[in-house]
């Protein structure tokens, strides 16, 4: 399974949902090595320490559409990577979503 974590909390300092955002990502990785994790977000981020090989990062807005990452981007990244499903610990999902969430 591929799973897409919103990571835009990882953007921030390490607390609060910067904290929850590692270290539920650090977990699932760990926990189910079998399954793919991708970190998304349109904001820089910092990746998380003494991560698995199994947790991923995906690729930042690559042009003007995908910069508008609730209407576009997150879309296309999500496509990208063939997620399965997708978290978003900060905020709700758009409601063109269409896959579980």
């Amino acid at each position: 399974m591929r799973v897409a974590i919103e990571a835009a909390s990882l953007s921030l300092f390490e607390r609060g949902l910067a904290r929850y955002t590692s270290q539920l990502s650090l977990a699932l990785a760990r926990w189910h090595a079998d399954d793919e994790f991708y970190l998304i977000s349109d904001q820089p981020f910092f990746d998380a320490r003494g991560a698995p090989a199994n947790l991923k990062r995906g690729a930042a807005p690559r042009n003007a559409v995908e910069r508008r990452w609730w209407l576009w981007g997150m879309a296309r990244e999500l496509n990208r990577i063939g997620a399965d499903v997708v978290h978003g610990p900060t905020s709700p999902f758009p409601t063109w979503r269409a896959g579980p969430a």
